[in-house]
């Protein structure tokens, strides 16, 4: 849903720069040259929705992974007198903006008054009817909806702070909300030459393309960044005055995206470029840790924790080049001194066979995860293997552990041989286009997991499918973007490709130099 984010003044990036997202963002480049800025926007955004901690080091996400070093370490040059400036744009096309409880508003209690006491009859329930049809009118109408936030030091407060917050709809700027640099004053404006928000009576009016800002009060309004579900209150006496712009159009289009928003990064999946390998005697936490994903632990939590996805997704399909495969044992440990292990021994039983299996119930069962060497059939534990097994489990269970989430990889294809980087990239094909539907932000050195991708497009177009049952991928599909540092600051090339699997433009860098290999 969210299709592209434009950054200004973010760690390298000093000009306006927007990256477009599809199923598959593939972002390469030189070392150092700004790969991650994009997924660590990211990381700061879900921060500031989230928590908003507009100062964030250490984040909820990325645990030890990641540090952001706050502010100052963000701003463009380590330069506190910029404000950096963050865009996300999103597809509504297939999705209605969300639906709150809007009795508690001006324009519900106006219905009510309408037809009195008679609220529960016909007459009434035809006017909330119609009251939903015009919550749906506006919901049908939008296509696409922006949200841009500025962040700036207020050397007054000594912190970062939110200084305007502003919804975008249909291209068109909505609603802002503007905090004065030390809080104490927070301003409320529409655009009121927005075509959405005329009444519906007027809902074809083409409005203005310029922006015509006007003040609104809402009670209880105190913070930039509008509260999760909040429904917006007008300041009674204003409804009149502004009868075109009530407080339900406001708090869907200014709660509304927001709120979209927010979801959509707390759907943020981060894959570090190192993951842990789990310890000889590992056992999963029963509790959920978000940062585990970023060191990959999380990823061996869903092997233990799903006996299909050990051994029926990961070792059965997509890791058949590396020569193993996962096995999931369950056991019970039984003490030496235990009655029943020395009645086992002595070749006895107990009495009753009812009490024998009443005492084995006192052990609690355990999981053992081990590898299986296919070529000799021995098991290992994942700590025995070679590195590059343990660095790509992570990426392959996240990849088919996740639905409808957006998924940043850093160097996915890490310590592999280049057949198994190749393979890669029939997986994210799979999971971003399959069932799965998740959205990847990869950032990759690998030339053979872009070349797959471009002879899929290219088999695809042609109708000559290696597997005729995997999704098909067009160009649509994928957004490559070489990442170049530049005296300007960081510069990113968004690179098309044609459904021959090729590049309509020439590679900066000198990257691919072995491409024939794969295209013809």
């Amino acid at each position: 849903m969210i299709t592209a984010i434009t950054l200004e003044n973010f760690k390298g990036i000093s000009q306006p720069a927007t990256i477009p997202l599809r199923p598959l963002t593939i972002m390469f480049g030189k070392n150092s040259a700004g790969k991650s800025t994009v997924v660590q926007a990211l990381h700061y955004a879900r921060e500031i929705f989230e928590r908003n901690n507009l100062n964030a080091d250490h984040t909820q996400l990325g645990g030890a992974s990641v540090d952001l070093g706050g502010f100052r370490n963000l701003v463009n040059n380590h330069d506190d007198t910029k404000t950096i400036t963050m865009r996300f744009e999103m597809d509504l096309r297939e999705t209605d903006l969300p639906d709150y409880d809007f009795s508690p508003t001006l324009a519900y209690k106006a219905i009510r008054n309408e037809v009195g006491e008679e609220f529960d009859s016909e007459e009434a329930k035809e006017m909330e009817i119609s009251f939903r049809r015009g919550l749906d009118i506006l919901s049908s109408r939008t296509e696409s909806v922006g949200i841009e936030l500025k962040v700036e030091w207020s050397e007054i407060l000594e912190r970062p702070i939110l200084t305007s917050y502003k919804t975008i709809f249909n291209e068109i700027e909505a609603v802002q909300v503007l905090t004065s640099t030390d809080e104490k004053n927070v301003r409320i404006e529409f655009n009121s030459n927005h075509p959405l928000l005329y009444s519906v009576e007027d809902s074809d009016s083409p409005g203005s393309a310029e922006a015509d800002w006007q003040p609104i009060e809402i009670n209880a309004y105190e913070k930039s960044l509008p509260e999760k579900g909040k429904v917006l209150i007008l300041v009674e006496g204003t409804y009149e005055d502004y009868s075109d712009t009530d407080d339900i159009r406001l708090t869907q289009m200014l709660v509304g995206p927001t709120d979209l928003l927010r979801a959509r990064l707390a759907s943020f999946r981060y894959i570090g470029p190192l993951r842990a390998t789990p310890p000889r005697n590992f056992q999963p936490l029963l509790t959920e840790e978000e940062p585990d994903w970023a060191n990959g632990l999380a990823a061996w939590r869903e092997l233990y924790n799903d006996k299909n996805l050990a051994e029926l997704w990961v070792s059965g399909e997509w890791l058949s080049r590396t020569g193993y495969s996962f096995k999931l044992n369950q056991h019970r440990e039984i003490p030496i001194d235990s009655s029943l292990m020395i009645a086992l021994e002595n070749n006895t039983v107990f009495d009753d066979i009812a009490d024998t299996a009443a005492e084995l119930k006192k052990y609690p069962i355990k999981k053992k995860l081990v590898l299986i060497e296919e070529q000799s059939g021995l098991e290992v534990a994942p700590y025995d293997i070679g590195v590059g097994i343990s660095q790509v489990v992570p990426v392959v269970v996240a990849a088919f552990a996740s639905n409808n989430r957006i998924i940043a990889i850093e160097q996915p294809e890490l310590h592999l041989h280049p057949a198994v980087q190749a393979e890669l990239g029939d997986l994210f094909i799979q999971s971003a286009l399959g069932d799965f539907r998740n959205l990847f932000l990869i950032e990759t050195h690998s030339e053979h997991l872009i070349l797959r991708i471009l002879r899929r497009i290219r088999e695809y177009a042609e109708g000559e499918q290696e597997d005729p049952s995997a999704p098909g991928i067009t160009p649509d599909n994928v957004q490559l973007i070489y990442v170049e540092p530049a005296k300007g600051g960081t510069v990113f090339y968004n690179l098309p490709v044609t459904d021959e699997g090729d590049f309509a433009e020439n590679v900066p860098g000198g990257f691919f130099a072995e491409r024939a290999k794969e295209l013809f």
